[in-house]
């Protein structure tokens, strides 16, 4: 049996976010980095533009 893929969301995704989407045991999920300016975002992390302060700027977080 393989293990499921989960879809995972690092809000605020900052130096200690980067290190936790490296992590090894994350290998085959989809982990996605929110921030107001997501651009420089590493690969594996996939960029999300949003502000935590503005409810509207959340709707572009993907759905599950």
């Amino acid at each position: 049996m393989t293990p499921r893929s989960r879809r995972i969301l690092i809000a605020g995704c900052g130096d200690l976010g980067v290190r936790l989407a490296a992590r090894p045991e994350l290998g085959t999920d989809t982990v996605f980095g929110l921030r107001r300016h997501p651009e420089r975002l590493p690969a594996p992390l996939r960029p999300v533009a949003a502000d935590l302060e503005d409810p509207h700027s959340l709707r572009s977080i993907p759905d599950a």
